[in-house]
């Protein structure tokens, strides 16, 4: 989408109701109470969600099958959540109904598509020296050297414990005209969704935020492996590290500067649903990183699911 989103078109009970976001900072499946209503979902309990918006009152509803390329998910849960204003510059006559992350991260080797800048300028290859791409150094720590990038090439893969994985690997269009839907397994009861409206990418090497067009769309392909199956040289230039799981969310562990030129070790959560910003950090964060130091903050009005939120940057 314009704003950064990654966008594919699954299938809900056995029809196309729209578009849905792929966020790795979404624990759960949210879906908007008009979808809901016309894919003709069973609704049951409530319960408050934490998103950046604060916590928002959500609905759960069951859909008999959610389906992507080869993956076919049966019954899964949703929760209801308003998403307006949160996606800007999408597909034509497409309709963004929600957004999906954990439970397909947890049953697939997914591998995000390197986007493209408007104008159809490439970032640049991976680089093997650490410098932008980080280098597997066999610890869990990834630093970085230079400029923090905005977001880098990554993969998750599944627990141990996943259920049963798609058939065959496979592909899903993303994003603007007709993204191809196949098949989808079971659901997760977290609650957490963490999208936010900005512009936003999945694989972006180098420093700065990419020139996303908010009046623009492209396509690109996901692909979806089996992880049974998959090996990491299928895919070369990735470099792969460990990622610490909290509450069916992804964290990394990342090292960079301070004001003072002192190195800092934190863990952050990767978030492809948050665009708009390089980081987000909590106010006790920016205090404790002693971030003030930097310069007079200016105010930045954040939209996540259920409303927005203002911060400073």
């Amino acid at each position: 989408a314009g704003s950064g989103h990654l966008l594919v078109r699954p299938v809900i009970n056995g029809r196309e109701g729209g578009f849905m976001v792929v966020d790795t900072g979404a624990s759960g499946f949210v879906i908007t109470p008009k979808a809901a209503v016309a894919l003709g979902l069973d609704s049951f309990g409530e319960l408050f969600a934490a998103s950046i918006s604060g916590k928002v009152p959500t609905q759960f509803v069951k859909a008999r099958t959610w389906s992507l390329g080869p993956l076919t998910i049966a019954a899964p849960v949703m929760m209801t959540m308003s998403l307006d204003g949160l996606v800007r510059g999408g597909p034509p006559g497409g309709e963004v109904i929600g957004i999906v992350g954990y439970d397909i991260f947890r049953r697939a080797v997914i591998e995000l598509p390197k986007m493209v800048k408007v104008g159809g300028t490439e970032p640049a290859p991976p680089r093997d020296d650490g410098s932008s791409s980080g280098t597997d150094t066999g610890s869990s720590m990834w630093s970085v050297s230079g400029p923090l990038p905005f977001v880098q090439s990554v993969s998750i893969q599944p627990s141990s414990s996943s259920p049963s994985s798609p058939q065959q690997p496979g592909a899903a269009a993303s994003s603007a005209a007709g993204a191809s839907s196949g098949n989808g397994s079971s659901s997760n009861g977290k609650a957490s969704s963490n999208s936010s409206s900005g512009g936003g990418s999945s694989r972006q090497e180098g420093g700065g935020r990419p020139p996303w067009d908010n009046n623009s769309c492209q396509q690109y392909t996901m692909l979806l492996h089996n992880p049974d199956t998959y090996k990491p040289e299928q895919s070369p230039g990735y470099s792969w590290h460990a990622f610490r799981m909290i509450a069916s969310l992804p964290h990394l562990e990342v090292r960079f500067l301070d004001v003072s030129g002192a190195p800092l070790d934190v863990l952050l959560m990767l978030d492809s649903g948050a665009c708009g910003a390089d980081i987000m950090l909590h106010a006790r964060a920016m205090a404790t990183l002693n971030l003030s130091k930097l310069g007079r903050p200016s105010s930045h009005y954040v939209r996540g699911v259920g409303g927005g939120g203002a911060g400073a940057a």
